[in-house]
């Protein structure tokens, strides 16, 4: 597998991007997270439903993220939802930067809370008292 900085060159001594995304093309991303969430539902044995139960997200929302509907959504909905998955922190992150998002960040005092409770298996609920028990905003 190549390394991010490895891609950076090859970009940079590219004449044509096609080439580029061609040669690479099992490594470059266009997936869109609606694909992302229903291929890690398969791959976990997840329900949909129970997923979005335990995500707090609003139900309408969640689902439409789920179906594509919905193409500009909030870091934070798509976070919940990957801890009601019961995803690690690696999977998390690399959801996380697939999807275009930034990462979890653990010098940012709101992201390294949720850091601390995905890594103790927290809930979304229980990350969530977390958070409003230190004065940042919910999930």
């Amino acid at each position: 597998m190549k390394s991010t900085n490895e891609l950076f060159e090859e970009i940079e001594k590219t004449a044509d991007i096609d080439d580029y995304l061609n040669d690479n093309k099992e490594i470059v991303s266009a997936k869109k997270l609606s694909g992302i969430l229903e291929s890690l539902l398969v791959r976990k044995g997840l329900k949909k439903a129970d997923v979005i139960n335990n995500s707090e997200v609003n139900k309408i929302y969640a689902y439409q993220l789920f179906s594509g509907v919905k193409t500009s959504p909030e870091r934070d909905k798509v976070i919940a939802l990957l801890m009601a998955m019961h995803l690690d922190l690696d999977e998390i992150q690399s959801v996380l930067k697939t999807a275009g998002f930034a990462p979890l960040y653990p010098k940012i005092k709101r992201d390294s809370i949720i850091i601390y409770c995905i890594r103790k298996g927290r809930s979304v609920l229980d990350t969530n008292a977390e958070l409003y028990e230190h004065s940042e905003p919910t999930l």
